[in-house]
């Protein structure tokens, strides 16, 4: 894993090009084995390269990389990469866990290698099939491709999103880095508040709004997609090479056929997963998604007979909102794990606070984030350099419990009536919720509400609205959350098929992989994760609903599909837990100066009504109801703070 960056100026880089420079060395956590860059001279009639630039040195583009050796851990493996003729140039951040097909195909083509790496087999595949090698690829990845022969720079980032990409374009200038803090390096890269973000963070929850950051022209290059820049137009141009499946297609698959597909499949991500120079382990909840993983791992490990040794890392708070050491200490046993436990100190969120801040590049929306930093920090006091997490299981398979109300929508749109009230009173019962609260049929509804003399589900009382009226006035009709600008269109008789591709594609998924990536960069960690293989996703977004979700269980499929691997406490829990902290006792102990000051600053009052921000917080702190708004307040403000905008 590693940082690229890159900056071109079709008038020349101007003086001191050295200067550039430290849009690569600030993220010199993403690389500490290493780093290289190469100028070059790219207008017509003048294309070359230079390892070294004088002063006075006419160059228009820089290429630049930050080195984590994972793979190829030799010289060999240096980058930015030339191919033979030094006419296409690469740098890349990532792993191509296929890459040892792909190689032996492209040497069966009469291809000659000189290294082990896989950052090669990109290269030699761009050389073989242009911009379609993407499609073959298994991995994740963000790279740039300097072709002087076809005149143009190419992005490309995987087709999820694992890895970030962000550019910035104005007239001659363009700009890319893995990090937004690389751009803000450059002199003409603006720090300018991106209004629509903040409101949708701030008013919806929201951390992620597509290609657009909370830096106003700082973009993100869309999953599955590539952008060509044209060398001597300037003019840039994104193109999809990936299109996410349609929606179910296997209706007829059975319960038992779709369990031994989908283990089938995971197995084989996550033995290609394990492909390493160094070091694998992996994180580790009480939870079915990492724990499948786990025990994945120990099968393959022992028949392959792979020598690699299997470490896993987790959090544990002594609350009981945040506790499942029980469930966790299952997963190890049955995983054969060696076990690794982090227990965060209030005191080490103030002390960690600025720089969690600093290196996630934007706001987040709870301390749940802190949680996973403290793992990868662990992570990389042990010396493992490559870890495997669960993420993405959740948003294609249903594991949240807000997904649950919409497949008994679906079941009741389909007329399947009987079904939707069997498998809500079903959940219902496992969650521990009141049935009336998930029914489907707002009349059964009335009447269980009337039979039982009850209003309805006691809620606490609403907080005054904090908001500046103008502040909604403006950016309430331009929200991507609030007027439901989503690009996945919305199918009122498959709601759970939709709102499950809006987590997985818009929302959810993004901003957790945004959270991954900065944390485990953070402290120079690789973090893998095997759920968003693409061929396991496609097979996942063709099963039909009643696979996903039966008896009241969400990812059934999952579950079936782990029988014997996993313990059953771990297997049938029904309540999801995430990675839970203490947040009600940090907003009103530790972190209560800090909100306070963010509420009195100037820098907050473009967005709330001062006052009525105070008597919220008040509210939340008098009834102790989990509420995240003091967090988001506080980091938006840290964030301004942080980054000068």
């Amino acid at each position: 894993m590693c940082g690229v960056f890159g900056v071109l100026d079709r008038r020349g880089l101007g003086q001191p090009q050295q200067n550039l420079l430290r849009g690569l060395s600030v993220v010199s956590h993403r690389g500490p084995d290493g780093e290289g860059f190469v100028w070059f001279d790219t207008r017509p009639g003048r294309t070359a390269a230079f390892r070294e630039v004088g002063p006075g040195a006419s160059v228009n583009v820089l290429l630049a990389h930050r080195r984590l050796a994972i793979i190829d851990l030799s010289d060999l493996g240096h980058q930015p990469m030339a191919s033979e003729d030094e006419q296409v140039w690469i740098t890349y951040n990532g792993e191509i866990y296929n890459y040892l097909e792909l190689r032996t195909e492209l040497e069966g083509r009469g291809v000659v290698f000189r290294s082990n790496s896989d950052t090669e087999v990109i290269l030699r595949s761009y050389e073989q099939w242009g911009s379609d090698a993407f499609t073959r690829f298994v991995g994740m990845w963000a790279l740039a491709i300097l072709d002087l022969r076809q005149r143009h720079l190419m992005l490309s980032r995987d087709r999820f999103g694992i890895k970030p990409l962000h550019y910035f374009s104005s007239g001659d200038r363009f700009a890319f880095g893995s990090e937004i803090k690389q751009l803000l390096e450059i002199p003409w890269v603006p720090r300018s508040l991106n209004a629509r973000a903040a409101y949708d963070y701030l008013r919806h929850e929201v951390a992620d709004i597509g290609p657009e950051t909370f830096f106003s022209g700082i973009y993100k290059v869309r999953p599955g997609c590539t952008l060509v820049l044209s060398l001597d137009e300037g003019r840039h141009k994104e193109n999809s090479y990936y299109n996410p499946p349609a929606g179910p297609e296997l209706e007829d698959i059975s319960p038992e056929g779709a369990a031994g597909r989908l283990q089938d499949l995971l197995r084989e991500s996550v033995r290609i997963h394990l492909r390493a120079d160094v070091p694998v382990g992996t994180c580790l909840s009480g939870g079915l998604d990492s724990g499948a993983i786990a025990v994945l791992m120990r099968d393959i490990s022992q028949r392959e007979q792979l020598g690699i040794e299997r470490h896993a890392f987790s959090c544990h708070f002594d609350i009981p909102e945040a506790d499942e050491l029980e469930f966790t200490r299952q997963n190890m046993t049955a995983a054969g794990m060696q076990p690794h436990f982090t227990e965060p100190r209030d005191k080490d969120i103030e002390a960690d606070l600025k720089e969690l801040v600093w290196h996630q590049d934007e706001p987040f929306t709870s301390t749940s984030i802190f949680a996973q930093w403290s793992v990868f920090r662990l992570i990389q006091d042990t010396g493992v350099k490559v870890v495997l997490d669960g993420q993405g299981s959740d948003e294609m398979l249903g594991g949240y419990a807000s997904t649950a109300p919409h497949l008994f929508l679906e079941l009741a749109a389909q007329g399947r009536l009987m079904k939707a009230l069997v498998e809500s009173w079903q959940w219902s019962r496992l969650q521990g919720t009141p049935w009336r609260a998930v029914l489907p049929l707002p009349g059964v509804r009335r009447a269980l509400a009337a039979l039982t003399r009850t209003k309805g589900i006691a809620v606490a009382s609403p907080s005054a609205f904090w908001m500046r009226e103008d502040f909604e006035r403006a950016w309430a009709g331009k929200s991507v959350v609030g007027t439901g600008a989503y690009q996945t269109p919305w199918d009122d008789k498959a709601p759970l098929a939709s709102v499950l591709r809006r987590f997985f594609f818009e929302s959810n998924l993004p901003a957790l992989l945004r959270y991954e990536d900065r944390n485990s960069m953070a402290f120079s960690v690789e973090s893998r994760v095997p759920f968003l293989d693409h061929r396991l996703v496609e097979f996942a977004f063709s099963l039909p609903a009643h696979i996903k979700f039966r008896g009241g269980y969400a990812k059934r499929v999952l579950r079936d599909a782990m029988q014997g691997l996993l313990p059953d406490p771990v297997r049938m829990r029904a309540r999801k837990m995430g990675f839970a902290t203490p947040e009600m006792r940090w907003q009103t102990g530790v972190l209560k100066p800090f909100i306070l000051d963010a509420l009195h600053s100037d820098k907050m009052a473009d967005f709330i009504d001062r006052e009525a921000a105070l008597q919220a917080r008040d509210r939340i702190e008098e009834t102790q109801r989990l509420d995240f708004l003091p967090w988001r307040l506080l980091n938006l403000y840290l964030w301004r703070n942080q980054f000068l905008v």
